[in-house]
């Protein structure tokens, strides 16, 4: 199953825990983010930096990228800025 197919399950989930339990909006956005995250953590060049609860004007977090050779500094290529936003129902 591809990652956007997931996250699309996942969203669906979501939405249905929603309704089901009335989550608050940073729970939701804290299970976007993990879903994100375990996406993410399947990758060994990649790595989230993504804080939950971030109110950041802009960005809410960055992915750093490797070359593949590991992941420290010596190997760092670039970082990916990323927000995360929660879909209302």
């Amino acid at each position: 199953m591809s990652t956007l197919k997931k996250i699309e399950k996942n969203d669906i989930i979501c939405k249905k825990l929603k309704g089901t339990y009335a989550m608050e909006s940073d729970q939701i956005e804290e299970m976007a983010v993990t879903l994100i995250e375990k996406e993410i953590l399947k990758y060994s060049n990649l790595k989230p930096n993504i804080p939950k609860g971030d109110k950041a004007i802009s960005w809410d977090g960055y992915i750093t990228v490797f070359d593949g050779k590991g992941r420290n500094k010596e190997n760092f290529e670039y970082n990916i800025n990323v927000q995360v936003k929660r879909q209302k129902s």
